[in-house]
């Protein structure tokens, strides 16, 4: 029988290629109306988005579902890393209180007072907290040339920290998913005409709102300014003006690392912890 954090990465990949697909059929059943309207003549203009479908409510817990279980998996194998260890030393524990740490100091990680030393219960070893500190976005101790703000944004938004920040919103209300446009649009332009000066307006849209306005020098007055735009379902989070990151390539970017994580800390639930 294959182990609980393999299951659950398995669980998560399964669930992701379904969303990505429901994701696929969506826009080609439904996607969103947009015109082109002059608003200053001669030159100047809109991409107006004309109606935008409602994205399923049930798109939120399945992100929910595939980040619970990606969570699931980091917290089961350090579970058995931890009792498997316990075990060997015949010290006891309680085991309610194993979890995966997320923590931005390997001195944090190693640490034997207060609350901080719950998830290893006292009997890590070095080995292990030498695999999970490659895990860790250690930005504050290997990046001196880091302003403290920047440290604080880099942790912040680092894969590991996103996906416990993730799990940890997902617990009291439902990921925010939204329609976003991907920073490419393009216009069908004939020779001499530059389009420039693209002002994005904020996010999120609404129906009848513009997205940008562009404007287009050179440009015939007969000319039929023909337009193409990519959209894409994103995490609130993700998504800016002008620009948005999918949450399909999000999602399985944090899987990815699971699996990673997952793989190296495994080989701690069958070898023999250093005495």
């Amino acid at each position: 029988m294959a182990n609980s954090w393999e299951i659950k990465v398995v669980r998560a990949r399964e669930l992701l290629k379904g969303l990505s697909e429901e994701i696929e059929s969506y826009f080609e059943i439904t996607p969103p109306k947009v015109r082109t309207e002059l608003v200053e003549s001669p030159d100047v203009y809109a991409l107006v988005l004309e109606e935008i479908p409602a994205v399923p409510d049930r798109w939120s817990a399945i992100v929910g579902d595939i980040i619970h279980n990606l969570h699931s998996a980091l917290d089961s194998v350090t579970y058995s890393i931890i009792t498997k260890r316990a075990a060997e030393l015949g010290q006891p524990i309680d085991e309610s209180k194993i979890y995966f740490p997320f923590v931005s100091s390997p001195r944090k990680l190693r640490s034997f007072s207060g609350r901080d030393w719950f998830w290893h219960q006292k009997v890590g070893f070095e080995e292990l907290f030498s695999a999970i500190d490659m895990m860790m976005p250690y930005y504050g101790d290997l990046r001196s040339d880091l302003a403290p703000e920047q440290i604080e944004a880099a942790t912040t938004n680092s894969q590991m920290f996103l996906l416990r920040k993730l799990s940890n919103d997902d617990k009291h209300r439902s990921s925010n998913l939204t329609v976003c446009s991907m920073d490419s649009s393009w216009f069908s332009l004939p020779p001499n005409a530059d389009a420039q000066e693209v002002i994005w307006t904020r996010y999120p849209w609404e129906n009848r709102s513009e997205i940008y306005r562009v404007k287009i020098s050179g440009l015939p007055s007969d000319f039929n300014l023909e337009f193409g735009t990519k959209f894409e379902i994103g995490l609130a989070r993700d998504v800016f003006p002008g620009q948005a990151y999918g949450v399909i390539p999000r999602l399985q970017g944090l899987h990815s690392k699971v699996v990673w994580c997952v793989d190296t800390l495994s080989q701690f639930t069958t070898a023999t912890s250093p005495a």
